[in-house]
């Protein structure tokens, strides 16, 4: 079996299956901007700030949660995806 890794897919397997990039970046943008700019707005040092802060590195969290899913569930499952 051979694996093709590319940019505009995830993967292409030597059976001609596709394993697309699901992206997950681009579909938490919208939120992640909006809490940044929330942040941005807060007062340094206050308390508001820290959840603020909190909420954003949250977020950050998820996208990257999100990323080690997809590798390990595409590294378990392989051609399933």
């Amino acid at each position: 079996m051979g694996i093709d890794v590319g940019l505009n897919h995830f993967a292409v397997l030597s059976d001609e299956k596709v394993i697309d990039n699901p992206k997950y970046y681009r579909t938490m943008e919208k939120k992640l901007a909006k809490a940044q700019r929330r942040l941005s707005r807060k007062m340094k040092g206050s308390h508001n700030r820290g959840k603020a802060k909190a909420n954003v590195a949250k977020i950050h969290a998820k996208i990257a949660n999100q990323r080690k899913d997809f590798l390990h569930q595409a590294s378990v499952r392989g051609q399933e995806l």
